[in-house]
Parts: C-alpha cells; structure tokens; sequence
C-alpha cells in the first residue's frame, strides 16, 4: 500500500480515535468517584484497540453514519442553480482540482430528457500540501520518535551493565517478600542507579528494579517495601508490555494532539492502577503511609519522570494519587454495569467503521454479481463515458420510463443501463451531469474519470435546496481498482457505495452524499433503503474517453504554471535553468509581436518563451502523442466554450484561464471535420514584456 494512503488511514483512524477519546473523557468525568482506579485505567483499552485495528466490520453505529456526508463530485445543486442562472455573464476558468474538488458541467435536463441549460461550474481555490507531502512529513515525525525511544533505552541498557547489582540481603529479602506477596513468577533482579531518579521498572525479557544507592539509605524498609510492591505490580499487570504498545501509538499518532494527551493520560492511570494493586496486599492502616512514601519520593527526586520503556514510581501527578490512596475506592456493581453499557456504546461508535456496501441489500448483490460477473483485471479504467455526451437512441429516450410505468416515478438511462426507482413524493425531476476524479494516492495525477448523474426533485431552487440522489457510474475495472487503492475519490478514505451493476458498470452513491441533511433527506434514504436501482440491457454504446483523462491532467499542471512531463514552469522558471539541464536550445528567436525571444528543443517538442530577463512566460508542448485530441474533446474536458476563441495564421486557438495566474490555449490545424491538436501552451501574461497582453 502506498505511504500516502496508509497516512489517510491513519489520519481516518485518527479522526475517529478522537472522537471516542472525547466520549471516554466524558465517561471517566461522570463517574471519576464512583468507579476504582483499575475501571479508570481498564476503559482507556476501548481507544487503543480503535488505534491499532485498521479494518473492522462497518455497522450502523458508528457515528460517521449520521455525521453530514459531502458528494465526492462537485456538481453541488446550490452552484448548479447559481451556474444556471449566470452562465452568460460568468467567464469560464478552471482551477486546479483537488481530491475534494472538481470543475463539472451542469446539464439540467427535463423528465423526458430535453436538454435545458449547460454552463461551467468552476470552484476556486487550490489545496497547498499535497496527501504526498503530508505522509512524507508524518513518517518522518514518527522515525524521529522512534528513533529516540530506541537511542534511549539502547543508552539506559548499556548504561545499566556497569552498574552494580544488588547483594544486600536486608534489601533482597525485601524483595523476595513482596514478590510473594503479588504472587509474581517471574525473578526480578535489581540495579543500582547512577542518579536519583525516581525507581523504575526496566526490562520486558530480564525485569530488573533500578533504584538509586543514594535513596535507598534515605528510605525505611516499610517504605522501600512498598516501592518494590508498586514496581512488582507494574510486572503482574504486564503495564510494561502495555507502556510499549501505547508509546508506540503515540509515536504513530504524533500529528494529532488529543491521541497524544488521551494516551498520556492512560498511562497516569495506569501508575494509579498500579498503586491499587499494591494497595490490596497491604493491610487498610498503611495506605496513610503508602501516601506519605509517595510525597517523601517527591521531595527527594530531582528528576522524578521515567525514561522510555520504564516504569517508575513517582511521577509529575501526585495529587491524583494521593486522592486515590485516600479513598481507595471500590466500584459497585451497579456502577460497573452503567460504565460498562455506556463504554460499549461509545466503543461500538468509532470501533467500527462506516457501513460503505449496502448490508441489507447483500443477499441481491450477491446475485446480481453472480449473473454479471465482473472484471478482474484491476487496471485504472478510463473508459468511462460522460452523460454530457449522451445520444439518445432513437427508439427511446436516455431517461425514459419503460413502457407500463409513471414517467414522473422512475429514471432509465439506457447508454449505461439502468433504471430507478424516485421517491413517491417527488412531482417530477430534472437530471444534473457532471464527473468524478479518481487520483493516484502518490503522484496525484488524475488516473480516472467517469460520469455522475444525480436526479433531483423539481420542487428545488436555489432558496430552498432539496436532498439530490447522486449516482456515480464506474467501469468493471475501475471498480476493481478502487477497491484495491489504485486511487481515491475525495479527501476520506471512504469508497462509494455500491448500488448494482450490469455486465458493464457498477452503479454507487458517493461518500457522505447527504450533507448537510437538506430538505427531503429522509424520503431519499427511504427510497434508498428499497433497493431502487435495477440494472438493463444497455442500447447505446457511450464514447470512449481516453483523451479525457490526458486533458484533466492538463489543466492541473496548467494551474502551476507547467506543461506535463516537463520540470519547468512559466512564472518560476528561468531559461538559464533550462539551458543548465537541457544545454543550449536547437534554435531562439525574438518574436515581436509576443515581445519576447522564443527558444525550442526539437528533441523534447518543446519551446519556452522568455522576457530580457530571462523569466520564462510560456511553455509550448508539441507533444505528438497528443496531436489525435480533437477541438470537441477539448470542449468535453473543460465542460465550458473557450474564454479565447480565434484563428491566427490558419490555425484556430482555444484559450482557457488556468487560475488567477496563468492561460492555457489550444492550437488546432484546420483540414478535416472536427480540428486536431497542433500543440498547447501555458502563459503568464504578466512575464511578457507587452503590457495588457492576455494571449
């Protein structure tokens, strides 16, 4: 699996270990004096498991099923209505695409499938640190604490070899009693330390007790008994194992500060676990002196906090000790049953993971994948065609209701074959199209693409926004991928829901599709719930998009300034750089109207214009691998008429705007019906030295 997207699940892990972090705090708070110390420190477990477990089953219980759920593809209804109404007066510009945005094209259509209205949707913005970079940055933070805990303990360990040990008999026979009286198997030896720190429980193979020489001539024997009592719990309890473990998390964890705290406050609990444990053996009139031992160590101590991968007796919180030793509190039944109840339902909240499939609908998927088996070749697929290209066929509509059944109550779409079922409540309904990304997890380049059609009631409006049913259409093969993390769809590491599928394409409902909960939410998941969907014999044969996916990617690169494949960018490069790597241009002329000199490498099918100060402002790729991309793919792909539109020495140029930054223009050779790409350019009009120049 690839680092960044092990990091989103750490990052999702992390999302919903905070949000049972918060319920365990609540819990530990409503009953801080009814529950004993081992209740305290026993519940803190419910998080850990939650931290190391990555897959458990999706159940309706977890509270992501009920938090707002987002489309994974833009085409939002509010800026649908907004893009329908000012398509006329708004310029089409495109942006760079994150794993949380897309630019779509709206086509809103009537129930009989007469296209109305068409225009861009373009949805600003540019998210500045990339899934790459922030795993990139969240491995080495947690190298570094590795690294640490292992420097530590290696230092310790060689450290404690030349100390002396113990041969005391007074001190050992000590010892040996409280040994006896925890019923501890195991042998434990026991070091001299070479500074007074607070005594420590160091060793998960070859226990040993390290306490300072200096502190044992100031301590009684009573209370040097109980010390070895409060260290000999540590081992009965296995909390060194435990300390481990939860140090390890921390360290995996480190990004997220409350994970951090909670773990931390685990491992408080567990010195207060630990004290009650030595508390049961001794008998109810030393606990006083158990207490005063503790505050004696304090006053001693310089130093009073344990190293990594020991477990010392005193420590930075005594007052919570104290308290406890005080009191020693015992929990009631009756209490032990209420925490127990409400831990389980806080736990079963984020130990499980979102349902993702359709549980209830299992039994019919099932069949329906045994009459459509599906593909299992796990390439990306790119094949996927776009509803904005639908040709109706012409014995029936795309959207047709079969013959026998209420038009206004089901949808049928026979390009990619399937009909469904609207709710009863909706009068009629209009059609939305738009795409969803898929992106590699590590290079994020956009690896595939596919249709969405979402059915919307008619009774929405911009004032009063209605629950759309969004529906995404993958090819067999991009399925596959993505359920092996070939790439993601949006910022959560949460697939689409399956809905059906054919013998072509599978048929699902985005993540969080739901959010915000708008008007009519709970008729569509009624709906939802019926199994809506059915699958048909296709009867139009969609286009192949394979241009599609070269063209998003242009527009990407095309927001930073860059042409794909090439290392320098307009704006932030300079022709002596390029001249360093690539050495001297096979030709550079000055161009005037473009007020600029024009360098090109045959070679590389690249040509860079730069300004006297050698700033470039242009990257032209002539590409041939891209000279088959025809003037109406290039339109699909920015789902908008070009800002720029004007032929120049016999050769007609498309113009885009790239962000706030940059142009991108198309160039097509005239000659045959539908023009060809020549080359592509990328400009900053603000690098040339012709002021007011765009294009």
């Amino acid at each position: 699996m690839a680092l960044a997207t092990v990091f989103r699940e750490m990052v999702f892990l992390s999302v919903l270990g905070s949000i049972l972090a918060i319920g365990l705090f609540s819990i530990k708070m409503l009953f801080r004096k009814k529950l004993s110390a081992s209740w305290h420190y026993a519940i803190w477990f419910v998080l850990v498991l939650r931290l190391v477990i990555p897959f458990t089953p999706p159940t309706p219980f977890n509270i992501f099923n009920i938090l707002p759920q987002y489309p994974a593809s833009l085409a939002l209804p509010h800026e649908a209505q907004l893009q329908t109404q000012a398509v006329s007066q708004a310029p089409a510009s495109i942006f760079p695409v994150t794993p949380e945005q897309n630019t779509s094209e709206i086509v809103t259509e009537n129930k009989v499938g007469e296209q109305a209205v068409s225009g861009p949707v373009s949805l600003p913005g540019k998210f500045a640190l990339s899934w790459k970079t922030a795993a990139l940055v969240w491995l080495a933070g947690v190298l570094a604490g590795l690294l640490y805990i292992l420097i530590t303990n290696v230092l310790l360990l060689l450290r404690l070899r030349k100390q002396p040990v113990c041969r005391d008999e007074n001190v050992l026979s000590i010892l040996e009693k409280c040994r006896h009286s925890l019923s501890v198997a195991a042998k434990v030896s026991m070091i001299y330390g070479d500074k007074l720190q607070s005594p420590a429980l160091f060793g998960l193979f070859r226990p040993k007790i390290i306490i300072a020489l200096e502190l044992i001539a100031k301590l009684s024997p009573e209370e040097l008994r109980y010390i070895f009592l409060h260290e000999l719990s540590h081992l009965k309890r296995q909390d060194l194992l435990v300390n481990t473990l939860v140090t390890l998390i921390q360290v995996i964890y480190w990004f997220n500060p409350l994970i951090v705290y909670a773990l931390q406050r685990m491992k408080q609990d567990c010195e207060i676990a630990c004290d009650a444990t030595a508390l049961a053996v001794v008998q109810p009139e030393e606990h006083k002196k158990y207490g005063h031992t503790v505050i004696s160590l304090m006053q001693l101590l310089a130093n009073p906090n344990s190293l990594p991968g020991t477990l010392g007796f005193a420590g930075k919180f005594p007052a919570k000790r104290i308290q406890m030793i005080a009191s020693f509190p015992q929990t009631s039944l009756k209490w032990a049953m209420v925490t127990l109840i409400l831990t389980l339902l806080v736990g079963c909240s984020s130990l499980s993971n979102p349902l993702s499939p359709d549980q209830t609908n299992e039994n019919q998927q099932n069949t329906q994948n045994a009459q459509n088996p599906a593909s299992n070749s796990g390439q990306n697929g790119t094949d996927a065609p776009d509803p904005a290209n639908e040709v109706e066929p012409s014995a029936e509509p795309a959207n047709s209701a079969p013959a026998g059944e209420d038009a206004n109550s089901v949808y049928q779409n026979n390009i990619y074959g399937f009909k469904f079922s609207l709710p009863e409540s909706w009068p009629s309904y209009t059609t939305v199209s738009s795409r969803w990304e898929g992106r590699d997890a590590d290079s994020g380049l956009i690896t595939a693409t596919g249709p969405q059609i979402s059915l919307r009631d008619s009774r929405w409006s911009e004032a009063n926004p209605r629950q759309d049913i969004p529906i995404m259409i993958f090819t067999l093969d991009q399925w596959n991928s993505l359920q092996k993390d070939d790439f993601h769809i949006g910022a959560a590491p949460i697939n689409p829901r399956e809905l059906g599928r054919n013998s072509s394409y599978v048929f699902a409902l985005p993540a969080r599709y739901n959010f915000a909960f708008p008007e009519g939410f709970e008729e569509v998941e009624k709906t939802l719930a019926d199994h809506p969907l059915q699958p048909i014999q296709q009867q139009v044969r969609p286009n192949d998009d394979s241009a599609l996916l070269v063209l998003l990617n242009i527009r990407q690169f095309a927001s930073d300034g860059k042409v794909s494949d090439i290392p320098f960018a307009a704006q932030t490069s300079t022709i002596a750089a390029v001249e360093k790597a690539w050495g001297k241009p096979d030709s550079a002329e000055y161009v005037a109207p473009a007020n600029g000199t024009y360098a090109s490498y045959g070679s590389r099918q690249t040509v860079f214009g730069y300004n006297k100060q050698g700033q470039i402002f242009e990257v032209r790729s002539y590409d041939s691998s891209l000279h088959k991309i025809t003037a109406s793919e290039v339109k699909e792909a920015f789902m908008a008429p070009p800002v720029y539109n004007k032929e120049y020495n016999g050769q007609i140029i498309f113009g885009y705007n790239a962000g706030p930054n940059f142009n991108l223009e198309f160039v097509f050779s005239p000659g045959n019906p539908d023009l060809t790409l020549d080359h592509y350019n990328v400009l900053y009009p603000k690098g040339t030295d012709a002021p007011g120049r765009e294009w």
